[in-house]
This record gives C-alpha cells, structure tokens and sequence, in this order.
C-alpha cells in the first residue's frame, strides 16, 4: 500500500532548496527536499502548502508536478510526488538541521536520503528528454 508524500522543488536561479534532516528522525542528517505526508481528506496540493507553512513558515503556490516515484525503504514503501513551488517569505528552518541550495545540474551525493536520489534521477531524466 504505502505512505503518500509530497515534497517541493524550490527553485532560485539555477538551484533548487534541501533540508537536513534532525538526527532522530528516519533518516537523520541526511538532506532531503521539504514536504511530508499527505493527511486523511487532504488534496496533495493542500498537504504541501501546509508542510511548507510548518516546516519552513512560507507561503507556496503550488505550480506543476514535477516527478513522481514509489520507493521501498526496508521499513516502508512511500509513493513520492514532487511539484515545483514558488515561495513568499524568508525559509525558516522549524524542522531542518540547515538549509543548503543545489546546482540544479548537480547529482545526487552521498549524504541525500536514497528516495530523494531516486526521485532527483527521474526528474533529471524526464528534464533532459
């Protein structure tokens, strides 16, 4: 089945916004892009503009999906959409360690959580078609 989660590509010139996850959450320190789940009765669209709110404290309009993969941790299997966004207000990290921007013609390193790598590879290769 799955746990359905968004996330947000904001973008700034040529480079898109990642946050560090707190150590003892699933995950911990390793960077990933901003959301969450989506909430019983939630559009994907609502639950990310209210993520955004919590864990930035940013407003977001929502623009287009931008990539969409199903991965499988060893303790759950999540069902990943993420959607360009554009933000007003200064980021404010409520949930993140820090806050980093990436080359958008980056790759994926070492320290990115794997769903985030897997769902950067299949935006970069949609965006490369």
């Amino acid at each position: 089945m799955g746990i359905e989660v968004v996330c947000a590509f904001i973008l700034q010139k040529d480079k898109v916004w990642m946050g560090r996850r707190p150590p003892h959450k699933h995950m911990g320190g390793r960077l990933e892009f901003p959301g969450g789940k989506v909430d019983a009765g939630e559009t994907q669209v609502e639950a990310l503009k209210r993520e955004l709110l919590e864990e930035l404290r940013v407003e977001a309009t929502v623009l287009s999906e931008a990539a969409r993969i199903t991965f499988q941790y060893p303790e759950k299997i999540i069902h990943l959409t993420a959607y360009f966004v554009e933000i007003s207000g200064d980021i404010q990290c409520v949930e993140h360690t820090e806050g980093v921007w990436i080359e958008l013609d980056g790759s994926p390193q070492s320290d990115w959580a794997p769903a985030d790598v897997e769902l950067w590879n299949q935006f970069r290769a949609t965006r490369i078609r």
